[in-house]
């Protein structure tokens, strides 16, 4: 089948907001002019192995790793929409990135959509510091208050720069003289693509969300998955994936606007007053854990400890804020209706389901972003899951109950997966999400054998209480070896490696919302 086609695009100018900080070494302001390279003529090295590279391949936006895309479709997503200015075809700039990619370990595709991004769709447009010349395909050694930009005398050794520096971010034990290498004090900085931007690579605060959203579009068109896959080429056990820690704790939302800190999640304040005209929807934390958003019904937000005001503020809205999912760096958030309306703040993406998507719905409960961030899932209450931008169907509920109906959505931190919670604390999984029961499961624990003439009287007991409850939220621990299901009268109930924190609000509280703590 062929793929898509895909709209296109405008050309990147290079702002200076978006200049890199590729230097041979100290900070981009103290350079004023670019510098000269020798060549590495045609020398193509060993591929690297991936078990004496640290983090290979270990987050799916790992700068390390394998590239998902192969040459020509590199060069094809390129040529398809723009007239490259380089000085070799873009099929064999495409090639040399694999090659070189290989050699150092990094993940060429992601490589290539940084120079997508850098050099305008290798187009070079008027303003930019490098020109087509110089072989620059990054932005090395330009930067706000700069005149110009690194020079390499061929396209391997710019390439083969680009590789070492991107090395340099995510490993921090260095390369023996490489052309390129961070500042000491950002090598091993960004393991993945999350953390370049913001003065790491570039100043720009959305550096990084640009370069992961071309990514996502390039896969998706190409049909790739972004899935986490360890490297087949291991000889022993591969070292635990590592992904971005989100907290021991919980941050559940009272109807009444209070805000409740359970685990190690801190308080921060809450929108407790007397003219407080909607319930809450939801907490969203910063990234830093020093503060997070509470978001109500009515669309209206409020800002707690280092969360910033959103620009433009959400005005209220007589579309009922159904739930809310933050971006995978906490610098903003969707909200969706129950009839499928989604406002994005701060970074996230402005993305819509398509009318067709949200035909018959059952009115949407849950929003989860994928790892990018270029997309999320919707589900609804019969159990049935809507993928928008890059995200994946995963799959829906089978055989929907309609008396214990799907009342929330939380995804994996790797984003590879998903789960549905009812409200009597049934769980369905799907992908790679693991499964680590229900609250029957939970409750059948913690009855006594002693007071049933046999297991199976137990069980049934444990499923009666089970149907008293309300479950109204689900969230995935850091480790995605577990997770929490919340009950509405404030219970918190813990599976897999997740904490049982119990009743973690006054009795009688109600508790519309519970958001895992980010670190």
């Amino acid at each position: 089948m062929n793929p898509p086609v895909r709209p296109r695009r405008p050309v990147l100018a290079l702002a200076a907001g978006v200049l890199a900080l590729g230097l041979a070494g100290g900070a981009a302001a103290v350079r004023p002019t670019g510098r000269e390279y020798p060549s590495v003529g045609d020398t193509v090295l060993p591929p690297a192995d991936p078990r004496t590279v640290p983090g290979f391949g270990h987050h799916p936006l790992s700068l390390l790793g394998t590239s998902r895309l192969t040459a020509a479709q590199l060069a094809d997503y390129v040529e398809a929409d723009h007239t490259p200015r380089t000085t070799v075809s873009i099929g064999e700039l495409a090639q040399i990135y694999i090659e070189e990619g290989a050699t150092w370990g990094v993940r060429a595709d992601l490589a290539w959509t940084q120079a997508i991004v850098e050099t305008g769709w290798f187009t070079y447009p008027d303003g930019g510091l490098v020109k087509p010349h110089n072989n620059n395909f990054a932005g090395m050694g330009a930067c706000d208050s700069c005149s110009d930009g690194n020079h390499y005398p061929d396209a391997r050794t710019g390439v083969r720069a680009q590789m070492q520096q991107l090395r340099g971010y995510a490993d921090s034990n260095g390369l023996e003289n490489p052309i390129n290498k961070p500042p000491d004090s950002y090598l091993g900085s960004a393991p993945t693509w999350f953390e370049m931007g913001n003065g790491h690579w570039a100043t720009s605060t959305r550096y990084a969300q640009t370069i992961i959203g071309i990514y996502s579009e390039m896969l998706t068109h190409y049909g790739v998955a972004l899935g986490y896959e360890a490297p087949s080429v291991f000889d022993r056990e591969p070292d635990p994936v590592v992904v971005p820690r989100l907290g021991d704790g919980l941050y559940l939302a009272g109807i009444d606007g209070m805000i409740y800190d359970v685990g190690d999640a801190r308080f921060w304040g809450a929108p407790l007053s007397d003219d407080l005209r909607s319930k809450t929807a939801a907490v969203v934390p910063t990234p830093t854990a020093e503060g997070y958003w509470v978001v109500l019904a009515n669309g209206r937000v409020f800002s707690y400890g280092d969360a910033r005001h959103p620009k433009p503020r959400p005005a209220a809205t007589n579309s009922v804020v159904a739930a809310v999912a933050p971006t995978p760096r906490g610098t903003g958030f969707w909200m969706v209706s129950r009839a499928g309306e989604v406002r994005a703040v701060g970074d996230a993406i402005a993305m819509e389901p398509t009318s067709d998507a949200l035909a018959f719905h059952a009115g949407i409960v849950g929003i989860a972003p994928t790892a990018t961030g270029a997309g999320y899932w919707l589900a609804d209450s019969a159990g049935r899951v809507i993928a928008v931008g890059d995200a994946i169907d995963l799959g829906s509920v089978a055989n929907p109950n309609p008396t214990d109906p799907i009342v929330a959505l939380a995804s994996t931190p790797l984003g590879d997966g998903y789960w549905l919670v009812t409200a009597h604390g049934r769980v369905h999984r799907f992908g790679r999400a693991k499964h680590f029961g229900g609250l029957v499961s939970e409750l059948d624990a913690q009855l006594d054998i002693a007071n049933y003439e046999s297991y199976g009287a137990l069980r049934a007991e444990a499923r009666r209480l089970a149907r008293e409850q309300s479950i109204v939220a689900i969230a995935s621990t850091p480790t995605g070896n577990g997770y929490w299901l919340v009950g509405a009268d404030g219970m918190v109930f813990g599976r897999g490696d997740a904490a049982d924190f119990g009743d973690a609000t006054p009795p009688g509280e109600a508790v519309v919302f519970a958001i895992s703590r980010r670190l």
